[in-house]
C-alpha cells in the first residue's frame, strides 16, 4: 500500500524509489525482467512509473483505436478480446472482406485470454510509428496499474523488446510456411505473436474451444489429442520445434486438444485476426491446404487408433471373461472333488483293531524291529514275551491272524506262518534295537 502511494506521488525522494522497487519486484513482468536484463533496468523502469487506476468494466484499450500507454498490473483482472469470425460469416467460405478492417460488421469481439497481476500489455502498439491496438482490454474488476508514456517506454524498454520481436522474426522465417511470405509482412506479423511458456501435463487448448489462435512451437514436445469417450483421450500424434497448429478461421472450434509433454516448453500463438491480415498478400492458399491434409490425416489416424483400442478393449473384456469362466469351472471342480473324497470316506469300511494290528506287524518286521504285544486288561504285564504269547495263542482257540514273514531277519526265514490269537485284546508296540528273535 505504501509503494502504490509513492507511485502517486510526483516528487519522489530515494527513500520512495526503494519502496517501488521493492513492490514492484514481486510482480512476475518485473522478475523476469530483472532476470534477463540486470537490475540496472529495473531501477530505471521503477524511476519512471506512475500510478492509475480503473472500475470494473472499464474499456482501457480499443482495438483499432491509437494507443499511447504501457500497463503493469498492480492488482486486479483484465480482459484481452480480439475479432473472430460471427457464426454465419463460418457457414460461409472464408473470404479475404472477413477479416479486412472495413468489415469489421462481419466480425465480433472474443474474450481470448484474462491477465492478473504481475503481467503487463500494450507493447505491441507503441513500437511501431502509428500503430493501432491489436486487442480490446477491459477491466473485469476494479484494478490498479502501474504505467509507461510510450517515450518512456522506447527510452526503458524499447530496445529490449525490439531483441525479443527480432527473435520472433528470425525464428518464424525457419518454419516452411513462412519461407516465401514478404519480409514486411513477417516483420508485422511477428509484431503480433506472444510467447507463453508451458510445463508437463499443461494444456494449451480444449476440444471444442473457440477457434481464435494458431500455434507455432518454439521449444519442447506437445501432443494432439481427440475425446475417445467423456474420459478418455487418444494420442494422435506430436507437435515438435518448428512445427505449426493451423486450423482455418470457418472450423468454429478446436478439432483437437494440445497438451503439453515436456518441461519448459515454449509456443508463440498469433491470433487468426492477425495472421490473415498479412496472409492475404502471401501464401493463403498452402495454409488452407496444410490445414486441410492435417486435419484429414489425424481424423484418418484417430480412427484408425479408435478401431485398435476397441479391439484391444473386446479382446481383454473376452480373456477377463475366459478367466472368470475357468475361474468358476476350477472352483465347481475343487467342490465336486471335496465331496468326492468326503463321500469316499463315508463309503469306504473302517479298518477293524485285527487289521490295523496286521499292518503294523509286517510294516514293524520289514524294519527289523522286535515286536511286543501289551494286553489291554491291566492283569497282563509287559513281562510277556513273543514266545509266550505264540505258546499262549496256540492253546486258544480264537480268531488267528498270519502274518507274512519275507524280507525279514534269517532267524525268521525258516517260519512260514506266525500266529497270535484274540489280537484285538492286544495294542502291538514295538521295541527297538532287537535284529533277531532269540
Amino acid at each position: 500500500m505504501e509503494a502504490k502511494i509513492c507511485l502517486q506521488k510526483k516528487l519522489k525522494s530515494q527513500k520512495d524509489y526503494e519502496m517501488i522497487e521493492k513492490f514492484m519486484l514481486e510482480l512476475h513482468f518485473v522478475q523476469k525482467l530483472k532476470l534477463q536484463h540486470g537490475p540496472l533496468v529495473v531501477q530505471d523502469l521503477c524511476r519512471n512509473l506512475s500510478y492509475i487506476k480503473h472500475p470494473a468494466n472499464t474499456e482501457i484499450i480499443t482495438i483499432n483505436r491509437e494507443q499511447r500507454t504501457f500497463y503493469v498490473i498492480l492488482s486486479g483482472r483484465v480482459s484481452i478480446s480480439i475479432f473472430v469470425q460471427t457464426k454465419l460469416q463460418r457457414k460461409k467460405s472464408f473470404i479475404r472482406t472477413s477479416i479486412d478492417n472495413s468489415s469489421e460488421d462481419a466480425l465480433k469481439l472474443q474474450e481470448i485470454k484474462f491477465l492478473e497481476q504481475g503481467e503487463s500489455f500494450g507493447e505491441l502498439s507503441l513500437l511501431k510509428d502509428n500503430s493501432r491496438a491489436t486487442a480490446t482490454i477491459i477491466t473485469k474488476t476494479d484494478s490498479e496499474f502501474a504505467i509507461l508514456t510510450r517515450q518512456q517506454y522506447h527510452d526503458i524498454l524499447g530496445k529490449i523488446s525490439q531483441t525479443e520481436y527480432q527473435h520472433k522474426y528470425d525464428f518464424i522465417k525457419q518454419i516452411s510456411l513462412f519461407s516465401n511470405w514478404l519480409e514486411n509482412d513477417l516483420r508485422q506479423v511477428s509484431y503480433y505473436i506472444v510467447q507463453r511458456t508451458f510445463v508437463r501435463n499443461q494444456i494449451v487448448i480444449h476440444e471444442g474451444g473457440e477457434n481464435t489462435q494458431a500455434f507455432l512451437v518454439k521449444s519442447g514436445s506437445f501432443s494432439i489429442l481427440k475425446k475417445k469417450s467423456q474420459n478418455d483421450d487418444l494420442f494422435i500424434s506430436q507437435l515438435a520445434p518448428l512445427e505449426v497448429y493451423y486450423q482455418r478461421p470457418e472450423e468454429p472450434t478446436y478439432n483437437f486438444t494440445i497438451k503439453c509433454i515436456s518441461n519448459e516448453s515454449i509456443l508463440y500463438e498469433v491470433s487468426l485476426y492477425d495472421l490473415h491480415k498479412y496472409m492475404r498478400n502471401n501464401n493463403e492458399a498452402q495454409f488452407k491446404n496444410y490445414s486441410a491434409e492435417r486435419l484429414e490425416w489425424r481424423l484418418k489416424r484417430f480412427q484408425e487408433l479408435k478401431k485398435m483400442e476397441d479391439n484391444r478393449q473386446h479382446t481383454q473384456k473376452d480373456t477377463q471373461e475366459c478367466k472368470d469362466s475357468l475361474n468358476e469351472t476350477i472352483k465347481l471342480f475343487n467342490d465336486l472333488k471335496i465331496r468326492s473324497v468326503t463321500e469316499y470316506h463315508k463309503a469306504k469300511p473302517q479298518e477293524t483293531a485285527l487289521q490295523k494290528t496286521l499292518k503294523s506287524a509286517k510294516r514293524a518286521i520289514r524294519k527289523g524291529i522286535l515286536p511286543r504285544f501289551q494286553p489291554k486288561r491291566q492283569e497282563s504285564i509287559d513281562s510277556d514275551t513273543l514266545p509266550r504269547i505264540r505258546n499262549r495263542s496256540k492253546k486258544d482257540s480264537f480268531e488267528k491272524i498270519n502274518i507274512n514273514l519275507v524280507d525279514v531277519e534269517r532267524s525268521f526265514q525258516t517260519i512260514k506262518n506266525y500266529q497270535i490269537g484274540q489280537a484285538e485284546k492286544y495294542n502291538l508296540y514295538f521295541v527297538s534295537g532287537y535284529n533277531k528273535i532269540t
